[in-house]
């Protein structure tokens, strides 16, 4: 629907421009005006319900950033858009400026894929990697102006798009205590409207995510993305496991995964012959529950890393684990004496 894509696509304008003005070297980084928390919208007969998260992270470059994160609230391990978030002042003027990150692009054989790296860090944005100005890429600017009961931030001229036909949209967000209001216009040619809401946009309310955050010894963090269902069977020790996963470098570099097309499930039984960091941050896990594994060097490749996969000494790795099915031990009764 024209409506979703308008809303997933587009939030505070971040859909791709080609070409945004560089910072000016007059700019000075100013704190970003309360966005941080988490909000959720409420499903329409046209949208469905969405989750949106705005974190501190630290950027080299890009003082005071934020992290942003939207989803479908049904499938909040797959983010349909992520930024970085930078407040700044120039000419008088507070700018909101979104920067995209890198994104599935690289040599023959090696995808470097950071988005989909961080996506779920959010809930813990310590575990982030490390990101710098250098590898974003700027994407729109929203001018904002300061009201009594908060602040509105839009795009002061159409800019160039080609979502949904249209050849121009405007944007606009309106932050009202624990509400944003966001609203983006498509236009044609001539400037009239192809699609957008009518009245005031998509509004998102505060709320306190469920998702939980395991840190274990040697800076083992683990993330439950999507939770299982209340009577999903756990995995025992000693059981065998099967799951989808992807697994990347802290550079963004996906160097395995099980789900690309012709790849079947992943078995293994654990604890086994695998990486601590699997044999600590799987046991536990349910059918049907996904989980991000943010794994220290010392508990992945060690020292020496793994050639053959590309990976140096002491990186630390990132993976996105899926469970789908169990087999776990089966109870022996004690003998009779």
């Amino acid at each position: 629907m024209r409506t979703i894509a308008a809303l997933v696509l587009s939030v505070i304008g971040f859909v791709t421009l080609g070409a945004v003005a560089p910072t000016p070297d007059t700019a000075t980084s100013v704190a970003p005006l309360g966005l941080a928390g988490h909000y959720r919208s409420q499903a329409t007969a046209a949208t469905p319900a969405m989750v949106l998260h705005f974190v501190e992270v630290d950027v080299d470059g890009i003082d005071n950033a934020m992290y942003m994160e939207l989803a479908r609230a049904d499938d909040p391990a797959v983010p349909f858009r992520q930024a970085i978030i930078q407040t700044y002042e120039s000419n008088d003027q507070t700018v909101i400026r979104a920067w995209d990150l890198p994104n599935m692009v690289g040599l023959p054989g090696v995808t470097v894929d950071l988005a989909g790296a961080i996506a779920g860090l959010w809930a813990a944005p310590d575990a982030m990697p490390a990101l710098s100005k250098d590898m974003l890429d700027a994407n729109v600017d929203l001018v904002v102006e300061m009201q009594a009961s908060g602040w509105v931030a839009e795009t002061k001229h159409p800019f160039p798009t080609k979502l949904n036909g249209a050849v121009s949209m405007t944007s606009s967000v309106r932050m009202q205590g624990d509400t944003l209001v966001m609203k983006d216009t498509g236009l044609d040619a001539n400037g009239s409207k192809l699609w957008g809401p009518d009245g005031d946009g998509y509004v998102f309310t505060r709320f306190e995510p469920k998702t939980t955050v395991t840190r274990m010894d040697g800076g083992l963090v683990l993330v439950q993305i999507v939770a299982p269902p209340a009577d999903s069977p756990a995995h025992e020790p000693g059981g065998e496991i099967a799951v989808d996963y992807t697994g990347w470098t802290s550079s963004g570099f996906r160097f395995d995964t099980s789900r690309q097309e012709g790849r079947d499930p992943f078995r293994t039984r654990i604890p086994g012959q695998l990486i601590q960091g699997w044999n600590m941050g799987i046991p536990g896990m349910a059918v049907g529950e996904r989980r991000k594994l943010v794994i220290p060097g010392d508990l992945g490749y060690g020292p020496n890393g793994n050639p053959r996969a590309r990976i140096p000494g002491g990186e630390t790795l990132i993976f996105d684990v899926s469970c789908l099915d169990l087999a776990n031990p089966v109870a022996r009764p004690n003998p009779a004496p």
